[in-house]
């Protein structure tokens, strides 16, 4: 049975690989996704397209996952849910993302898919 692309998804990590395994985890839920390998491509498009969720690598060359979020803020661009992904867990920049209002803040080394997924459900209420 076809499933209609009904979501909009933006992977942003500047690992192809990265944005390959999370977008084949995301088979089950009827979403389109567009991948990007910097912020400044992120940010291109988050200004001409809309989504509805943002998966959001912190470490990416150029400007950097917070650089995204803090650029977005400052031309007061609506943010579409965002979950932050980081290789380096760490308190401190817990705490710096969550002024953004960062739904999600998931480690990727190793990706735990379920908790993707199911924080993906939560957003789009699947």
């Amino acid at each position: 049975m076809f499933k209609s692309r009904k979501y909009k998804i933006l992977i942003v990590d500047d690992k192809e690989d990265a944005r390959k395994t999370i977008s084949s985890t995301l088979w089950d839920i009827p979403c389109s996704i567009t991948g990007v390998g910097t912020g400044e491509e992120a940010l291109a498009l988050l200004k001409k397209k809309k989504f509805n969720v943002v998966i959001l690598d912190i470490r990416l060359p150029g400007i950097n996952g917070i650089g995204v979020l803090q650029e977005l803020r400052n031309q007061n661009l609506s943010l579409p849910p965002i979950i932050v992904l980081t290789g380096s867990p760490d308190n401190n920049l817990k705490n710096d993302i969550n002024i953004f209002g960062v739904s999600y803040y998931l480690t990727k080394d190793p990706l735990d898919a379920e908790m993707l997924i199911k924080s993906i459900k939560e957003i789009l209420k699947l």
